[in-house]
């Protein structure tokens, strides 16, 4: 696995769970998949409050963040999913989000439904997002949500995700906003100590996506699975196998659900990608088994997107993941934060990533992305076909 011959930067691996009683023959592909134990799980306590300076220092905070680096470029070339723990985000601060996500889709419909918003922003119910709709062609994924971010005076034309978030009340759900602004900041924090590791480990100055992070793309997302049908397949899904589209999601779950597509090897042909196609392209080609998992008390679960994939030319993996809630008789929330880059951000393969490059996979001979890419541009046309099942707006200004 990884090391861990660096105590105050250390890696270890989830910790094996009973397995889960036996749920209905109609759910056990889906719902019964293997636990995936072995997901590293990083100690990101010395890169807090780390300038970029500290990485290039001599001396013990230097060498932690170092071998950090290591442990999170290993992570990500394996699967692209890791666990971080000692993250500065209090777990009583987490359990207060879940609890205002609970407040909030008890609403009745016609309060969740003023929530709305034509701009990225805002309240959407069962059914009108759908991550795979060339699978889930009779309906969406089987979870409500509500996106927030940033509100930004000076929004610039045409730039998506800027529109004014709908909040409820106060009266509607007492301290709902404050709470949200709250977590979105120190969200926000860790996502760019966490972005400064990443740097490191694709090679490049710790303040390598400094300069790209000036007006970033980030979204907070509060996410509530219904209980399910134990008949749930893949052609409805709590939510449909993808990859993620930016930089890094940084996630929070009250309860078991997600699962991930871990890699047999990093070549060869998929046998299980029924996702949508442009998730496939970002996506390493390459055979592979449905993990779930664990929950792991004080961790944050942590992946991956598409743009990093396309800096690393697959080295490091977008990698396939899906929620299946079934068999299950309560509610699941989830509360990823997505920690993306600017909207004008050129996204190109790094040298050290081109074949033969020396941090490539040797295996790859082929350049995947040859012709670099804005991120918004990418970010709009998997909106443009996410929401095609319930029409929900997607305006860029």
């Amino acid at each position: 696995m990884l090391s861990t011959a660096n105590p105050t930067a250390t890696a270890t691996t989830a910790p094996a769970t009973p397995s889960k009683k036996s749920v209905p023959a109609a759910t056990e592909d889906l719902a019964n998949v293997p636990e995936y134990t072995t997901i590293p799980i990083l100690d990101v306590s010395v890169a807090l409050d780390a300038p970029a300076t500290a990485y290039t220092e001599h001396g013990p905070r230097g060498d932690a963040l170092r071998a950090l680096a290591d442990q999170m470029r290993a992570a990500c070339t394996q699967s692209g999913f890791f666990l971080i723990k000692n993250h500065g985000v209090p777990d009583a601060q987490i359990a207060d989000m879940v609890a205002q996500c609970r407040r909030l889709f008890a609403l009745s419909k016609p309060e969740k439904d003023a929530l709305r918003s034509g701009h990225n922003r805002g309240y959407f119910a069962i059914g009108e997002e759908n991550l795979n709709p060339e699978v889930q062609v009779d309906g969406g994924d089987f979870k409500e949500g509500m996106d927030l971010g940033a509100d930004l005076a000076d929004q610039k034309p045409g730039e998506m995700f800027r529109g004014t978030t709908p909040y409820p009340s106060d009266a509607q759900v007492p301290g709902f906003r404050a709470a949200c602004g709250a977590y979105f900041d120190v969200m926000s924090k860790l996502g760019r100590a966490v972005m400064r590791v990443l740097a490191v480990a694709m090679g490049q100055p710790a303040d390598y996506f400094d300069r790209i992070l000036t007006r970033p793309m980030t979204q907070l997302r509060l996410l509530r699975y219904p209980a399910a049908p134990p008949g749930m397949t893949e052609s409805r899904l709590s939510c449909a196998a993808h990859t993620d589209y930016g930089g890094i999601t940084l996630l929070a779950v009250d309860s078991p659900g997600l699962q991930v597509l871990v890699p047999n090897s990093t070549t060869g042909t998929a046998t299980d990608l029924v996702a949508h196609p442009t998730s496939r392209a970002h996506a390493p080609i390459h055979g592979g088994t449905w993990m779930r998992v664990p929950v792991v008390p004080g961790t944050l679960v942590v992946n991956i997107a598409d743009m990093i994939a396309r800096y690393t030319n697959r080295t490091f993996h977008s990698t396939l993941h899906r929620v299946v809630h079934a068999g299950v008789p309560h509610d699941r929330y989830s509360i990823p934060f997505f920690f993306d880059m600017d909207a004008d951000a050129v996204v190109r393969v790094l040298p050290e990533f081109m074949p033969g490059g020396k941090l490539a996979n040797p295996e790859v001979k082929e350049l995947f992305f040859p012709t670099p890419i804005v991120f918004e541009q990418h970010l709009q046309s998997m909106y443009n076909s996410t929401y095609g099942a319930g029409k929900r707006e997607v305006a860029t200004s």
